[in-house]
């Protein structure tokens, strides 16, 4: 059985600024409906748009830019350090090679 990952996170809104000044304010419940309509935004106001994604308690959930790789396509990067996955993973990495250090101690 594969791993899966349950969200609880309940959403308020998607925000989307261009050029320092909301341009669109998007209602939106949870991560899923959020990551269907992510790219869409992007689309419709530009690779320069950026989208903040807030929770319900009006604490900040994501912030979607997109940045241009060598080759010429686009990417979305979270600049939101608690959310961001391979942040977390490197976390991790660092604490299981600290707590290895201290056990060869």
């Amino acid at each position: 059985m594969a791993n899966t990952v349950k969200t609880v996170d309940s959403l308020k809104s998607m925000t989307i600024i261009l050029d320092g000044k909301t341009v669109e304010e998007v209602a939106v419940s949870n991560p899923c409906q959020m990551w269907r309509t992510v790219d869409s935004y992007f689309e419709k106001h530009g690779n320069e748009a950026r989208i903040m994604v807030m929770r319900q308690d009006g604490t900040l959930f994501k912030v979607w830019t997109r940045k241009q790789l060598k080759d010429g396509t686009w990417i979305k990067t979270n600049s939101v350090k608690e959310t961001n996955r391979g942040y977390q993973l490197s976390l991790k990495k660092k604490a299981a090679e600290a707590a290895a250090k201290v056990a060869e101690a």
